[in-house]
């Protein structure tokens, strides 16, 4: 199974009380593909999420729930209302009872931290998805028109989330692409075993990132030590070959000796040799100054 439905296998486990059973609900009915006064029915891809469809309308509503399934390798499973008696009693539930419409949240309906957390859950099981995230950080919702999205959108800006929108094709999606705001949902909905391994996976790729950063850093300085390397060897060994390098004077003679004896040592190495050898302790610019008039001398 994928991550995804992982999450939804585990929220499907959840017991709750009858108001956010109403709340999560509702936010199923609502962002499923169709729910309106001809056809109420909720298609999902993950059989645990359409069993629960399935016992919320008969505990709440005393409906009789069909459920098909279509498809082979990659099933979807259609729980849906066929009696036309039942179809009314939801509705009104919904439509008069709690000034629901189709194509907007009713945020007063769910004031109860406790029934908010149950529509979100309703939502991300009807319409969300969420990518495994050692992959890639993003949770998903595809809304069939944009009034909901805009309200869902507005709903998560309000909890602290910090969603983004684009459409596909005739759908629009809200989308979730930082790992903390997806922890955060996660955190909501009630799934706070999915988002200590978001918080983990976080984590580990934070300190892999660090550690390449920290390569990559290494390797350029070493890169540029034995560039810089290279070039002065170059030049010293240009000196000796014309014959030059003996007529120059002694200490410029054993910085060009030290060199040529550590060919791929940085200036800071040099420098502790050249000191460890010698009474008279020399500085880095001092150090760098002969080495400097070595290249120039070789370019003249």
């Amino acid at each position: 199974m994928s991550f995804s439905n992982d999450i939804k296998t585990a929220l499907s486990k959840s017991r709750m009380s009858d108001c956010c059973a109403l709340a999560e609900c509702y936010g199923m009915l609502l962002f499923s593909r169709t729910f309106s006064a001809d056809d109420i029915s909720f298609t999902t891809e993950n059989e645990d999420a359409a069993t629960v469809f399935s016992k919320l309308m008969r505990r709440l509503f005393d409906c009789r729930i069909k459920i098909s399934v279509s498809g082979n390798e990659r099933k979807r499973y259609k729980a849906f209302i066929s009696g036309e008696v039942d179809k009314k009693r939801v509705l009104n539930e919904f439509t008069r009872n709690m000034g629901c419409t189709f194509d907007n949240i009713n945020g007063d309906k769910l004031s109860k931290s406790c029934c908010m957390s149950a529509f979100l859950r309703g939502v991300f099981l009807s319409c969300g998805s969420i990518s495994d995230p050692q992959k890639q950080y993003r949770l998903e919702f595809v809304v069939k028109n944009n009034s909901l999205a805009v309200d869902l959108y507005s709903l998560l800006y309000r909890r602290g989330i910090n969603p983004y929108m684009s459409s596909r094709g005739k759908y629009v999606i809200v989308y979730i692409k930082k790992s903390e705001d997806i922890e955060d949902f996660l955190t909501a909905i009630e799934a706070p075993k999915f988002s200590l391994e978001f918080i983990s996976v976080s984590v580990i790729k934070d300190i892999r990132n660090n550690e390449n950063r920290k390569n990559n850093f290494e390797t350029a300085n070493i890169a540029k030590t034995s560039g810089a390397a290279l070039i002065q060897t170059t030049a010293i060994e240009k000196l000796k070959k014309e014959g030059k390098l003996g007529l120059l004077p002694k200490e410029l003679i054993d910085i060009a000796n030290l060199r040529l004896e550590n060919p791929v040592s940085s200036l800071t190495e040099l420098l502790n040799i050249y000191n460890e050898n010698n009474k008279k302790q020399l500085t880095r610019s001092g150090l760098n100054h002969r080495i400097s008039k070595l290249i120039e001398l070789s370019k003249q």
